[in-house]
């Protein structure tokens, strides 16, 4: 009985895995080399329409890669997960397997990208990992979103 309850203390205490999933993709360690070639791909391929600055909501084209990777986290928490669902949309984007149709709504669907397996994973990685800016604007995304998140 004892041990029972000082399991149930310590779940209550500690947890049973990450209280937000965001925690779960952090484990994904690039190396500097993967960075690097991550970020020259989302420069040359993602920035113009996804905005990686600080940029304004109304002077995007699609969804910051913030907001997209907060998306993905949510709904795929395991780094191979998350990986490989962000490569199969990127594969082929579709409006029935987007994270975000509100988006897809605002902005259309995303265009297919020049890009062989090897770069989209380099730049997908870069995201899972967290190498993204989070947008001044974030905390009032978040709440507007929380009905996604559910």
């Amino acid at each position: 009985m004892v041990l029972l309850w000082s399991c149930l203390l310590c779940w209550a205490v500690v947890g049973c895995g990450p209280t937000d999933p965001r925690e779960s993709v952090q484990r994904l360690k690039l190396t500097p080399e993967e960075i690097q070639e991550g970020q020259r791909v989302v420069r040359l391929h993602c920035a113009t329409c996804h905005g990686v600055d600080d940029k304004t909501r109304e002077s995007m084209l699609s969804p910051s890669l913030w907001a997209v990777r907060e998306h993905y986290i949510r709904k795929y928490p395991e780094p191979e997960a998350f990986v490989a669902a962000m490569m199969a949309f990127l594969d082929h984007p579709k409006t029935e397997s987007s994270l975000m149709p509100l988006a897809s709504e605002e902005y259309g669907l995303m265009a297919m990208l020049p890009l062989d397996e090897a770069q989209m994973r380099a730049a997908v990685r870069l995201i899972c990992a967290g190498h993204v800016v989070r947008p001044s604007w974030a905390r009032a995304y978040d709440k507007a979103h929380a009905p996604c998140y559910e």
